[in-house]
């Protein structure tokens, strides 16, 4: 009988701990899709520094 409370025991942890795994997966994803759009705004505002920085410099201002 105790066999068997301990295997109880030891699924209901393995149950609990999935679940946070899980939780902290979702969480993880969520900031991972966070930077990545940050990455993307970043990157287009480079682009545009970028143009700005070549049409400067193509209209001989040194």
């Amino acid at each position: 009988m105790e066999e068997m409370a301990d295997t109880a025991d030891a699924i209901e942890m393995a149950t609990l701990d999935k679940e946070m795994a899980e939780e902290r997966a979702e969480s993880l994803q969520q900031e991972v899709d966070s930077l990545k759009e940050k990455v993307e705004y970043l990157t287009m505002d480079l682009e545009i520094l970028k143009h700005e920085i070549e049409e400067k410099g193509g209209k001989g201002s040194a």
